[in-house]
C-alpha cells in the first residue's frame, strides 16, 4: 500500500497543468477564434506534453504527445466520449454520428457499418466513376477558372448521395444543399468556440441564414425520405439499413431519426474529402514534380481507361499523394473528448467530465516527428518506407472506437476522382489568389481555390 500512495502522490493535479496566459473572464477563447491554426502550432511548440487552455467559463486540455492521444483515441478510448462541445452542434446536425455518444452511437455505428464494408465499397465505384464522368463532360465546356474547392464539394456531395442513399438531385438542388451545407458548417465552427454564443431565436443577420439553411437540408432531406418510403423496391444502400433499424425502444426510425442520420452522414461523407481532394489539387500545383510521378503511375497503370475497384491496390503513389495532402491539411483539424471516469495522463490525474482536445493540424506539422514537417512530400508514406514515428503522430481519421467509419470510403474516392481528373486536364492556380485555410469543423481553403483547367494532350 506505501508503494501505491507513493506512486499516488507523483501524480499531479490537471489544473496545475502549464498553459497559455489569457485574458481576464474569456481565458485564451479570443486567440483560439481569431487565428486558431497558428494558436494550437503555438501551443503545441511551446508545451509538447499537456497544456491547459483557459476558456473563461471552463478549461480544456490540448494533448500534444502522440503517446497521449493513442491513450484517449485508442487504448482507452472506450473511457472518453464525445466531449460536452458537441453539444453546442446538435442544433445543426441533429442527433446523428456526428454528435451522438453511449449506447445511441454504438448503435447508430453498428447499423451503418455494412455500408461501408468491402463488398458494398466495390459496388460504389460505378457511382463514383459516373459522377466524375459528368463533372469532366462539364469542365470541357468551361474556358475561364473554376472553384476546384467548391467542385469537389458538389462531386462529392452528389457521389454521397447516389452511393450511399441511391438518390439523384438535378445540378439546381446539389448547389442549393451544397451552399445550405456550407452556411450551417459556418454558423457551427463559430459557435463551437464562442464563450457566450446567442441563442438561435435571436434575429441577427447569421441567425437567419442559419434557419434557412437548415430550410433547405430539411426540405432535401425530409423529401429524400417520402420518396424512398413510398419506394416499391428499396435498393441495397445505407438507406435500406437505416430503414430497417430500430431505436432502443425496437421502434423503427421516425422520420426526425432518419433526417438526422442521413444529414450527419452527407456532412460528413462529402465535406472532409472534398477538403482533402481540394488541398490535393492545390499542392499538386504548386509542386509540378509530384505532379510528374502522379501522372506517370496513372499512365502506367490506367492508360486511358477508367480506374476500377481491382486497380486501387496498384494506385501506391496516388494514395500517398493524397495522405500527404491530408497530413498537412487534415480535413477535421481538431477533436475532443471528455472523460467518462477518471484517468491519468502524462502524470496528471484526469477527473471524469474533464474535457481534451487533440489536434491532428498541430501534430501532423510537429518537426519531433516528421523530417521537413512543413514540405510536401509523399515519399514519406511510400509502403515500407515510412518514416519512424509513433502511430499517433498521424490520425487524418481519428483512431480507436470512433474511427471515421467512412475511412476506406475517402481513400477509395480519392484513388478514383484524382486519377480520372489527371487523365483530361492539368489543373493550375490561377497567379495572384489568395489560399489559406479556414478552419471549420473541415479544413476549407478560405477564398476557394481558383484553378485553370488545361485539357491533357
Amino acid at each position: 500500500m506505501a508503494d501505491v500512495a507513493v506512486l499516488s502522490s507523483r501524480i499531479k493535479d490537471i489544473g496545475g497543468a502549464p498553459g497559455p496566459r489569457g485574458m481576464t473572464l474569456v481565458g485564451v477563447a479570443p486567440y483560439l477564434r481569431s487565428k486558431p491554426l497558428k494558436f494550437v502550432l503555438d501551443v503545441a511548440w511551446q508545451y509538447p506534453g499537456i497544456a491547459r487552455l483557459d476558456l473563461g467559463m471552463s478549461n480544456l486540455f490540448m494533448l500534444n504527445d502522440p503517446e497521449l492521444v493513442q491513450q484517449v483515441l485508442h487504448d482507452n478510448g472506450s473511457n472518453y466520449r464525445k466531449s460536452r462541445f458537441y453539444t453546442k452542434l446538435e442544433p445543426f446536425f441533429g442527433k446523428g454520428l456526428i454528435t451522438s455518444n453511449g449506447a445511441a452511437w454504438r448503435r447508430e455505428r453498428q447499423v451503418s457499418q455494412p455500408a461501408f464494408s468491402g463488398p458494398n465499397l466495390k459496388l460504389m465505384v460505378d457511382d463514383m466513376v459516373g459522377a466524375t464522368e459528368a463533372l469532366l463532360r462539364r469542365w470541357e465546356a468551361v474556358s475561364g477558372p473554376v472553384d476546384v474547392a467548391a467542385e469537389m464539394m458538389r462531386l462529392t456531395l452528389r457521389i454521397a448521395l447516389k452511393a450511399l442513399f441511391s438518390a439523384e438531385l438535378a445540378d439546381a438542388k446539389i448547389d442549393r444543399l451544397h451552399d445550405a451545407l456550407t452556411a450551417v458548417l459556418r454558423t457551427a465552427e463559430r459557435r463551437l468556440w464562442a464563450v457566450t454564443p446567442l441563442p438561435e431565436i435571436v434575429p441577427t443577420g447569421e441567425n437567419r441564414r442559419f434557419h434557412a439553411a437548415i430550410k433547405v437540408i430539411d426540405e432535401i432531406v425530409y423529401g429524400l425520405i417520402a420518396a424512398r418510403r413510398g419506394a416499391l423496391k428499396h435498393p441495397a444502400d445505407l438507406f435500406s439499413l437505416l430503414l430497417a433499424a430500430t431505436d432502443e425502444n425496437g421502434n423503427p426510425y421516425t422520420d426526425k431519426s432518419l433526417r438526422d442520420q442521413i444529414s450527419s452522414v452527407l456532412i460528413a461523407g462529402h465535406e472532409t474529402t472534398a477538403s482533402a481532394l481540394a488541398w490535393t489539387w492545390c499542392l499538386l500545383s504548386r509542386h509540378p514534380d509530384v505532379e510528374r510521378k502522379l501522372r506517370s503511375e496513372i499512365v502506367n497503370v490506367l492508360g486511358p481507361r477508367r480506374p476500377d475497384f481491382d486497380d486501387l491496390d496498384s494506385l501506391v503513389f496516388t494514395k500517398m499523394v493524397f495522405e500527404d495532402s491530408m497530413r498537412l491539411y487534415p480535413p477535421i483539424w481538431t477533436m475532443s473528448r471528455e472523460a467518462i471516469d477518471d484517468d491519468e495522463l502524462g502524470g496528471y490525474r484526469i477527473p471524469a467530465d474533464t474535457a481534451v482536445m487533440v489536434c491532428p493540424y498541430s501534430m501532423h506539422r510537429d518537426e519531433r516527428f516528421w523530417v521537413n514537417p512543413e514540405g510536401f512530400d509523399p515519399e514519406r508514406f511510400r509502403p515500407g518506407q515510412e518514416e519512424i514515428q509513433p502511430r499517433y503522430a498521424y490520425f487524418p481519421f481519428g483512431g480507436g472506437p470512433r474511427m471515421c467509419i467512412g475511412s476506406r470510403f475517402a481513400l477509395m474516392e480519392a484513388r478514383i476522382i484524382l486519377p480520372m481528373i489527371a487523365q483530361r486536364f492539368h489543373l493550375h492556380l490561377v497567379p495572384g489568389h489568395v489560399v489559406e485555410p479556414l478552419p471549420m469543423i473541415s479544413l476549407r481553403p478560405r477564398n476557394g481555390l481558383m484553378m485553370r483547367l488545361h485539357p491533357v494532350h
